[in-house]
């Protein structure tokens, strides 16, 4: 029930007259469990999760209150796509609409795998009729599921997604949802004489958590494919590169949004009622996570695969490295040099990040979370080729000059500081005697009878 309730205050909560204090109605509250109890029952059914549905209607539909009316925000309960956070207060979208329903996604797969087919004696026989109906999702792409063997890769295919057709308008959308929310922390949550402020701490934390996450949407644009399940006798390939435009769209919305300090989290007037310290923390800790995600060792394989076998037409992962190197140190291009203590932490994470793949802990180098986030269902997954560890280590070459060109422009104590001291880190990272040492002989089996870890 918490749940519930901190994702529909900080996803929509500025959308709903309801929501505009806590504790939310009871009528509301029931609506919300309703919500989860129906995805619930799917499972019943056999119905697994479809993470790409939130993606497979028009961007624009997600936003027309007529269309969301008759269709939902996403054609699947079955989806984890939670609240309409893309739709804004100018569009009229009635409150009843910004909670996931059954949608026609669900009713078809539901006729699909129960409607009887007279005639047919055997699973043999009903074939003909079920593929019929398989191709409808041809000509209504709500009506796919994700795609096998996609390995994280397909954008479309993300958890706790809305309007993922195009994760950089929805994100975009989203983060305006959530400077409204910010804004009402302080009346939705500490009205009532007498009450602690352990609501304004949970939900400021929420808001910041959503922000992340909806940030990580963009990081799956890069590297990434459509893909649309198919089999034999259907026109056309599984798998199709994202467009270089619309990668490098993506990489831009991140160093713009992501990785320039989102100030509007941090008001003193909250902060100040939860916590001595702690914004340094939180902002450092979501940048991160969205920093981690974009260089994830298997994007950046599937990269090199792609120029591999694509050529020109593709987002080079020199390009890809370049982008996101200037924007985390977009400071050392300025006149007159002063990094903030926001920005320094995060160009720390920068370094610890490179440092990890150029020199990883040698028994551990293997594991690494897989990039994405969505249903995609299995599949081989790109690790890191013998590129990545040249490109990253020219990367930090190119920094260290601009770091030390950058040196002599700033009076900043603090600045200057951390500027020697990435430095100096650039020179630890790259000399071969800093190399992490190998375990010793038969530390490995110490642990007991454990097995490797795949």
């Amino acid at each position: 029930m918490v749940l519930a309730r901190d994702w529909y205050f900080t996803q929509v909560g500025p959308l709903d007259p309801r929501a505009q204090k806590l504790p939310l109605p009871e009528d509301l509250m029931g609506r919300l469990l309703e919500y989860v109890v129906c995805h619930e029952v799917g499972h019943t059914l056999g119905f697994q999760h479809n993470m790409k549905a939130s993606s497979e209607y028009p961007f624009e539909k997600i936003r027309d209150a007529k269309w969301v009316h008759e269709m939902g925000h996403t054609p699947s309960i079955m989806d984890y796509s939670r609240f309409n956070y893309v739709a804004q207060p100018e569009d009229h979208i009635a409150v009843e609409d910004l909670v996931p329903r059954i949608g026609p996604y669900d009713i078809w797969a539901t006729r699909w795998g129960y409607t009887p087919i007279p005639g047919a004696k055997t699973a043999d026989e009903e074939k003909p009729t079920l593929n019929k109906w398989s191709k409808e999702q041809g000509d209504k792409p709500w009506l796919r599921f994700s795609t096998a063997n996609a390995a994280n890769s397909d954008p479309g295919d993300e958890t706790e997604a809305v309007g993922d057709a195009d994760a950089v308008k929805a994100t975009a959308l989203g983060v305006k949802n959530l400077q409204r929310v910010a804004k009402m922390l302080m009346t939705a949550t500490a009205w009532k004489d007498g009450e602690t402020y352990d609501d304004l701490s949970e939900m400021y934390g929420r808001v910041i958590s959503q922000w992340q996450t909806e940030m990580n949407h963009v990081t799956q644009i890069v590297g990434g494919f459509n893909s649309q399940e198919k089999v034999v006798g259907q026109e056309g390939r599984i798998f199709s590169l994202v467009e270089k435009e619309r990668q490098a769209e993506a990489v831009k919305f991140l160093v713009d949004n992501a990785f320039t300090t989102p100030m509007w989290m941090v008001d003193e007037e909250i902060l100040r009622r939860i916590e001595a310290v702690g914004v340094l923390d939180r902002i450092h800790s979501a940048q991160q996570s969205v920093l981690t995600s974009l260089l994830n060792s298997a994007r950046f394989g599937r990269l090199i695969e792609q120029e591999t076998l694509d050529g020109a037409r593709t987002y080079s992962p020199v390009e890809f490295l370049s982008s996101v190197r200037k924007g985390v140190w977009k400071e050392l291009d300025n006149p007159q040099v002063r990094i903030d203590a926001y920005r320094r932490g995060l160009q720390r994470s920068y370094l610890t990040l490179v440092n990890g793949k150029l020199n990883p802990p040698p028994v551990a180098a293997a594991v690494e979370a897989p990039a994405g986030g969505g249903g995609g269902r299995g599949g081989r997954g790109a690790g890191a080729p013998g590129d990545e560890k040249p490109m990253y280590r020219a990367e930090l070459r190119a920094l260290k000059g601009a770091i030390v060109a950058a040196i002599a422009k700033t009076t900043d104590h603090e600045t200057k500081a951390h500027l020697e001291a990435s430095r100096d880190e650039i020179d630890r990272i790259l000399d071969p005697k800093f190399l992490p040492a190998a375990p010793a002989a038969g530390a490995a089996a110490a642990g007991g009878r454990g097995g490797v870890v795949k």
